[in-house]
C-alpha cells in the first residue's frame, strides 16, 4: 500500500487474485475447489502487537549521512491513487486452464494523521474511498466479479499507531457490512501479521548509495513464509528519499489450512515472488509519492477434494503502481 502501512504487494494481489479464480470457472474454481464466501466473519480484526522484522543496514554509502525519520503533522491528509494490472495462467494435472489479463484495477486512498505523539510515535488513519476498473476488457464474468468486490472494498479503513522509524505498532481494521464475504475473510487474516508488513527505516544514519534490507516472516492465507525487502537509496532531500526495491517471498513445502475449503486438502509445493521497482518515499506521509514496481508469483499446489487429487500451478504478473494526487475537496 505505500511505504510505511505496507500491505505487502504479493499479498495485495492474492486477494484479487482469489476473486479471479472463484470468477466464471477460472483457475481453481475450474479445477472443482472453491473457497466458501462465508457471511459471519468478523467485522473487525484485533490489533497487531509484535514486530517481527528484522531492518538490517547493509551498505551506509556516501557521506553526508542522515538519519531518516518520519514527520508526521497533525491533521495532515494525503490522497493517494493505487492502479494494477494483472496476467494469470494455470495448469492443473499438466494441462492449461484459459489465462486471464485483467483490466486496469484503480483504488484512491486517504491518509490522514490524526495524533503525534512526544516520542514521535504518530497515529494515522487510511481509508479506501473509491475504486474502479480502468477499462472493461477481459472476460464479462471476471469484470463484473472485479467491479463487485472493488467496490465492496470502498470505506474499508486502516486505524494504525506507528512509530518515528515507520513502523508499525499496532494496526486495528473497520470493515463495512458491504465488503465482499472472501475480501472480508482475508483481510482478517492478514491482520494477524499487519505490523510485520511494513517498512521500517535502519537505526543507523545513510546517504546515497546506502543500503539496508527488511526480513519480516509472515502468514498469509494459511501459508507461512519469509519476505525479503531490499531498498536502495538513489535520492534524499530532507524530507524524501527515492530508493529502488527488490521483494522477493518464498515458502517452503507445507500443508495449508484453508478455511472454509469444503474438507479438501491443500498442501503447499514451492511459492516464489518476485518484485523490484521504484519508490520516492515522503517522509511526512504514510504511503509514498510514487511506486512503480512489477511482480512475479508462482505458485505450485496440490489439491484433494471429492476423491480428486489435482495438481495446479498458477503464474502471475502484476505492475502496480501509486502516487500523490491532489486532495478531494
Amino acid at each position: 500500500m505505500g511505504s510505511r502501512v505496507t500491505l505487502s504487494p504479493c499479498w495485495v494481489l492474492s486477494i484479487l487474485v482469489a476473486v479471479v479464480m472463484g470468477a466464471g470457472d477460472h483457475g481453481l474454481a475450474n479445477a472443482g475447489y472453491r473457497p466458501q464466501e462465508t457471511a459471519d466473519a468478523p467485522a473487525a480484526a484485533a490489533p497487531t502487537g509484535s514486530n517481527a522484522a528484522q531492518v538490517i543496514l547493509l551498505e551506509a554509502g556516501q557521506a553526508p549521512h542522515q538519519v531518516l525519520r518520519m514527520k508526521p503533522v497533525k491533521g495532515q491528509t494525503h490522497r493517494h491513487e493505487l492502479s494494477m494490472q494483472m496476467k494469470m495462467a494455470s495448469e492443473a494435472n499438466g494441462q492449461g486452464m484459459p489465462g486471464v489479463d485483467s483490466p486496469t484495477m484503480t483504488f484512491t486512498m486517504e491518509s490522514t494523521v490524526t495524533e503525534v505523539k512526544e516520542n514521535g510515535d504518530f497515529e494515522v488513519t487510511v481509508v479506501y474511498t473509491d475504486a474502479g476498473l480502468g477499462d472493461d476488457s477481459g472476460p464479462p464474468e471476471m469484470v463484473e466479479a472485479l467491479t463487485d468486490v472493488m467496490q465492496s472494498m470502498v470505506g474499508i479503513r486502516f486505524n494504525s499507531l506507528i512509530n518515528s522509524r515507520g513502523a508499525t505498532e499496532k494496526t486495528e481494521i473497520e470493515m463495512p457490512d458491504s465488503v465482499n464475504p472472501l475480501v472480508r475473510q482475508q483481510i482478517s487474516e492478514m491482520a494477524k501479521s499487519l505490523d510485520q508488513m511494513t517498512s521500517p527505516f535502519p537505526e543507523e544514519a545513510i546517504g546515497l548509495g546506502g543500503k539496508w534490507k527488511l526480513v519480516s516472516p509472515m502468514e498469509t492465507g494459511g501459508i507461512k513464509l519469509t519476505q525479503t525487502t531490499i531498498f536502495t537509496v538513489e535520492a534524499m532531500t530532507a524530507d524524501t528519499v527515492t530508493v529502488s526495491v527488490a521483494i522477493s517471498q518464498e515458502a517452503p513445502a507445507q500443508d495449508v489450512d484453508v478455511p472454509d475449503a469444503g474438507g479438501a486438502k491443500v498442501r503447499l509445493e514451492s511459492l516464489t515472488c518476485q518484485g523490484t521497482g521504484r519508490s520516492q518515499l515522503n517522509l511526512q506521509s504514510v504511503l509514498a509519492d510514487l511506486v512503480d514496481i512489477k511482480i512475479e508469483l508462482e505458485l505450485e499446489m496440490n489439491v484433494q477434494s471429492f476423491g480428486q487429487e489435482i495438481d495446479i500451478v498458477q503464474t502471475v504478473e502484476n505492475q502496480m503502481k501509486i502516487k500523490a494526487v491532489p486532495k478531494s475537496n
